[in-house]
C-alpha cells in the first residue's frame, strides 16, 4: 500500500534523491538509522502445509490466530557499523516516552557505532519526532540531524531491517509477551554483518529509482 504522496511529496522525494545522489558508502555510512515497528505473537506470516485434496478446512491443516494478540513495539537504530540500541516496550508511544527512549539508547549507541567525528542522525516524520519535548532535547544534545521526506518508508533501510528481525523472531515461536521479547532481542543481536552491509549498499539504488519514477515509492 503507498502512503498517500501529493505532488509536493514527489517534488520532495525527487529533491531528497537528487541532493544524496553523489553519496558514497562512507557518507552513508555516517548516518544512525532508526525507527519503531511493532511485533505480534504467534505465527502471522503465510504458512504452508501439505494436505490431501478435498481437505483444505479440516482442522489437522488450519491454522488459528488470535483476534487479538499480544503485541511489542520496539524502537532501533543501526549503522553500518553494526546494530544500536533496540528498546522494546507495551505502551502507547508519545514524545514523553520519545524523549525516554533517545536518552537511553541514542547517544549509547552512537557512542558505540561511531569513532569521534560527525555523525547523522535518521528519523521520520512523526508527530511525536518533531514534538517540542524531542526536538528539544536533540537540539540540547547537540545532535546533527538528516533531513527526511515525509511518507519515505521505502528510503529508510531499518524497514528491511525490521522485516528480517521479525521473520527470525517469528521462527522462535513464541507464545507470550516474554517469549517474544527474548526472541526479538535475540533476533536483534544475531543480525548479520552481511545483511547490514547490504543494506547501507542499497541506498545509491533506492535513490536511483526514485529519480526513475519521479518520485513515486520504488518498492524497496
Amino acid at each position: 500500500i503507498s502512503p498517500p504522496l501529493t505532488d509536493a511529496h514527489l517534488a520532495r522525494r525527487m529533491a531528497w534523491a537528487e541532493g544524496y545522489q553523489h553519496f558514497t558508502f562512507e557518507n552513508w555510512a555516517k548516518i544512525l538509522w532508526s525507527d519503531e515497528a511493532s511485533a505480534l505473537c504467534g505465527t502471522y506470516g503465510q504458512v504452508w502445509v501439505q494436505r490431501r485434496v478435498g481437505e483444505a478446512w479440516n482442522p489437522e491443516y488450519v491454522t488459528h490466530r488470535e483476534k487479538h494478540p499480544d503485541k511489542v513495539h520496539m524502537w532501533g537504530c543501526f549503522s553500518a557499523q553494526g546494530m544500536g540500541d533496540l528498546y522494546l516496550f507495551e505502551e502507547n508511544l508519545d514524545a514523553p516516552l520519545m524523549v525516554k527512549i533517545l536518552k537511553e539508547c541514542l547517544m549509547r549507541s552512537a557512542n558505540r557505532l561511531f569513532p569521534p567525528g560527525q555523525w547523522f542522525f535518521q528519523q521520520d516524520n512523526d508527530p511525536k519526532h518533531k514534538s517540542h519535548l524531542v526536538q528539544r532535547w536533540i537540539a540540547q544534545s547537540g545532535i546533527d540531524c538528516m533531513d527526511w521526506p515525509s511518507y519515505s518508508p521505502d528510503l529508510n533501510p531499518i524497514e528491511n531491517l525490521w522485516a528480517d528481525v521479525k521473520r527470525r523472531a517469528e521462527a522462535f515461536n513464541p507464545r507470550n509477551v516474554e517469549e517474544l521479547k527474548k526472541a526479538l532481542r535475540t533476533a536483534w543481536e544475531e543480525t548479520s554483518p552481511q545483511l547490514i552491509k547490504k543494506l547501507i549498499e542499497s541506498m545509491p539504488k533506492r535513490l536511483k529509482r526514485v529519480r526513475e519514477k519521479g518520485g513515486w515509492m520504488t518498492g524497496y
